[in-house]
């Protein structure tokens, strides 16, 4: 997928999330100009309380969407508890399937990896996740241990500590290298790009 100018980008989430991804992810793609929605799945009250007790407040919930078409990228974060709320969403999982079949760019990291699994994301695709489901995944697809992977238009990443990497991974493919090196070298983040 070439770079487009005004990228749009759709962040899932749910109870349970993994609120440091969830966070860094939005605010470096803001800080890239990407507008970004976050949509709160089965949201039963607000706001939602994350994997570590924080609560977050989605933009919008998840079934009040009525178009994807706008969306460059679909994200989802890690978190047990999200991920199975997400694997058992028929929505969420069709748009997963969608997004990845369009070849509009999918992105996913730490346990949120199971949710592409449900969606049934292709089998040999290569991808990682937090090494506590790598043997839900392992058996599927072609794991890899590498801290962002990419292949073709899915990009994974292994937990907390490599959100930078795979945010700026994001921001690299919707925007620019230029844009992603921008963003790191004022946070002081090391990033290979």
């Amino acid at each position: 997928m070439a770079p487009k100018s005004n990228p749009k980008a759709l962040v899932l989430i749910a109870e349970g999330v993994e609120e440091m991804e969830t966070v860094i992810i939005i605010d470096v793609l803001r800080r890239a100009n990407i507008e970004v929605v976050v949509a709160g799945v089965d949201v039963r009250s607000l706001p939602i309380v994350c994997s570590r007790g924080v609560l977050l407040s989605p933009d919008v919930r998840f079934e009040s969407i009525k178009s994807f078409d706008k969306f460059d990228v679909v994200i989802v974060p890690g978190g047990t508890g999200s991920a199975k709320i997400f694997s058992e969403n028929a929505a969420v999982k069709a748009l997963l399937r969608s997004t990845y079949d369009s070849g509009k760019i999918l992105g996913s990291l730490c346990a949120g990896p199971l949710a592409l699994k449900a969606a049934g994301i292709p089998r040999n695709t290569k991808l990682t996740s937090h090494p506590s489901i790598k043997g839900q995944l392992d058996s599927v697809y072609d794991y890899q241990e590498d801290r962002v992977v990419v292949c073709k238009n899915l990009i994974t990443s292994r937990g907390p500590g490599t959100t930078f990497e795979f945010a700026l991974t994001l921001v690299e493919k919707l925007v620019s290298k230029e844009v992603a090196v921008g963003i790191a070298t004022p946070m002081f983040v090391k990033h290979k790009l």
